[in-house]
């Protein structure tokens, strides 16, 4: 048998195994090809059968002499033959070449991820997604915490629900898995958070998919037993841009519109902008206080743990600078603004007037801050009148800011026989009530001895 015979053989050969395999099969990673081909030309280079046995690597592209790269994986053994042979004909016009598929690399899937035993496994007939996740031992986590994606060729074609899948007759968990396939069962995709403030978790942390902000909140937030906790503000920049600004307590309330925490937000949970005044006087907690700024002159004094005993809610100086500001706030309940070192000055409540002669208690008594008091009160708060003193004798002694001495003379009885309510006088501070036989009273003599035994002239007068 000469060489041209030989050749023939060899040749046969090639074709009768391409046909076992068949034209339509495509080649993949992993299968090994055996290339013969003949150059045709004499000189440097060889002129009978040159042969070389591959197996096609995980890129899918092969290298063969003075024909250069060529993609295998993907094609069939025609299409790769023909392609070789025209790049050899570049050079050689009479080259031929032969390809022949020697060794199919078994078809495989994998499974990867939160299962109990991933990896590779053959692929049988038929085999579903669902019989496919049961071969890897199933999930390690509970269904709801993982999310399950199925990649083909390198893509992705497919999420679906792993609970469905494994315990339901969802018609996904009957999908045939092709050669290839990769499971990826995963938990849920983990985002990138980072805050700042009043937080537990400085810094970045990683949350769920999925999270909301009222789940971070009560994550991360640690906003301390501070007295303006309620001034807490939450804001969230998204892109460089503040997208929520809202209280701490309408968060943790649900009071906001729900918002999904993104990869690459960032919260910040802290104390608005402070300025600070100084609060004194008649106050629970005198002191320095930082308030946010703008707050009013009612919120320094809450701060300071309310008024004390016996403060005038209508007697309160703001001093600011060279200024002197007055604050009623039985007017205004809030006050004025506060600003930067403001010192406020609640003062005691001086308003007091006094009951004497023929009442059951006589003595001082102090007034109403956020009310008036009328004569019936003075009188009700001394007891009442005794049966001595009878009730169209009475007198208001009214100290004059001139130091002058006025005296009013009052029928009570008319009030109470309900003839006459202008008989029921508002009283004034520093008033003095007489109730009996007040012609025969100095009243020179008993204001000057009140002064001089209970040390009142500045009240009475004030």
């Amino acid at each position: 048998m000469n060489g041209m015979q030989k050749l023939l053989v060899v040749l046969l050969t090639f074709v009768a195994a391409m046909a076992l395999h068949g034209e339509s099969y495509r080649l993949k990673a992993g299968d090994t090809i055996k290339i013969r081909y003949v150059l045709g030309a004499e000189g440097i280079v060889p002129v009978g059968p040159t042969e070389m046995e591959l197996e096609i690597p995980p890129g899918g592209t092969v290298t063969v002499p003075y024909a250069g790269e060529t993609v295998a994986a993907g094609k069939t053994v025609d299409r790769i033959q023909s392609e070789i042979q025209t790049s050899l004909r570049k050079r050689f016009p009479r080259a031929e070449c032969f390809v022949l598929l020697t060794k199919i690399r078994p078809a495989f899937f994998s499974v990867i991820g939160e299962v109990a035993k991933g990896g590779q496994f053959p692929l049988t007939d038929n085999l579903s997604l669902r019989e496919a996740i049961s071969l890897a031992g199933g999930p390690v986590q509970r269904p709801e915490l993982l999310q399950a994606l199925l990649f083909r060729d390198g893509k992705l074609i497919e999420t679906f629900d792993l609970y469905n899948v494994a315990a339901t007759e969802d018609p996904t968990g009957a999908k045939i898995v092709q050669p290839g396939d990769v499971i990826s069962i995963q938990t849920l995709r983990q985002l990138r958070v980072w805050s700042s403030g009043l937080t537990r978790r400085p810094g970045m942390a990683t949350v769920e998919n999925g999270t909301t902000l009222r789940q971070f909140i009560a994550w991360s937030a640690n906003p301390g037993e501070t007295e303006l906790r309620e001034q807490i503000v939450v804001s969230v920049l998204r892109d460089g841009h503040e997208i929520l600004q809202a209280a701490l307590y309408d968060v943790e309330a649900g009071k906001t519109a729900e918002l999904e925490i993104q990869d690459g937000d960032f919260v910040s949970i802290a104390m608005p902008e402070t300025h600070r005044v100084w609060v004194l006087g008649a106050v629970v907690e005198p002191g320095q206080k930082d308030l946010p700024v703008g707050s009013p002159v009612a919120r320094a004094i809450a701060a300071s743990g309310g008024t004390a005993d016996g403060a005038s809610m209508r007697n309160i100086r703001v001093i600011r600078g060279n200024e002197e500001i007055e604050v009623d706030l039985r007017k205004e309940p809030q006050g004025i603004a506060t600003e930067q070192g403001d010192l406020i000055i609640v003062s005691s409540n001086t308003r007091r007037v006094a009951v004497m002669g023929e009442v059951n208690s006589p003595g001082l008594y102090t007034m109403r801050d956020d009310d008036e008091m009328h004569l019936s009160d003075a009188i009700g708060l001394a007891g009442g009148l005794t049966p001595r003193g009878p009730a169209n004798r009475l007198m208001i002694v009214r100290i004059q800011p001139n130091g002058e001495v006025a005296k009013i003379p009052v029928d009570f009885s008319k009030y109470l026989r309900g003839e006459d309510g202008s008989l029921n006088p508002i009283l004034q501070s520093g008033d003095i009530v007489f109730a009996g036989e007040t012609p025969r009273i100095d009243f020179d003599k008993v204001i000057s001895a009140l002064v001089t035994a209970v040390g009142i002239g500045n009240i009475l007068r004030r």
